[in-house]
């Protein structure tokens, strides 16, 4: 089996957008596909990357998922019932809106789990502007917004967490 060696001691990095480097210099795409595709969260805000028996700790600039691709289903009446999403290691979910979290800088994430952990994940920026087409001011008194999915409204824009939180 290929071990995971060190060529420096430039630490691999995983940054707000999604890209992995080291030293500042990108890696091969096919590194970085399979960095994504093993990477494990481990504290609230550490991750490792896992390959069989090896593991090596990464410095992670936001968090550690990030959302590829997004589909909204809709019914035949055009109401939204769910988003579904390819994440950037290779997996395909429903998301759920009750995890909702939206930073001070206006980056929307959602939280999928991982490794015994509700882990962020990070939508693009014009991911956001696609949901936020559906969002509607709450009916209370608040500045707050909702999201109706699955004839449900969803507190949309929530501030955020720390990055992982363990599972009970």
């Amino acid at each position: 089996m290929a071990m995971l060696h060190y060529v420096d001691d430039r630490p691999i990095v995983l940054t707000e957008r999604g890209r992995w480097e080291q030293g500042g210099e990108p890696l091969h795409p096919k590194v970085a596909t399979l960095f994504s595709a093993h990477i494990v969260p481990v504290t609230e805000s550490g991750f490792e990357i896992r390959i069989g028996h090896q593991r090596q700790t990464i410095e992670v600039r936001d968090c550690g998922f990030f959302i590829r691709s997004m589909h909204l289903d809709r019914h035949t009446d055009g109401h939204l019932v769910a988003v579904r999403a390819q994440l950037s290691d290779g997996t395909h979910e429903t998301l759920d809106p009750s995890t909702f979290e939206q930073g001070s800088d206006g980056v929307l994430y959602v939280r999928i789990e991982r490794h015994g952990f509700r882990t962020r994940c990070r939508f693009s920026s014009s991911q956001y502007h696609e949901l936020a087409l559906e969002v509607v001011p709450s009916e209370d008194e608040s500045d707050s917004y909702q999201i109706e999915i699955g004839q449900r409204f969803w507190p949309f824009g929530l501030p955020v967490d720390v990055v992982n939180i363990a599972v009970a």
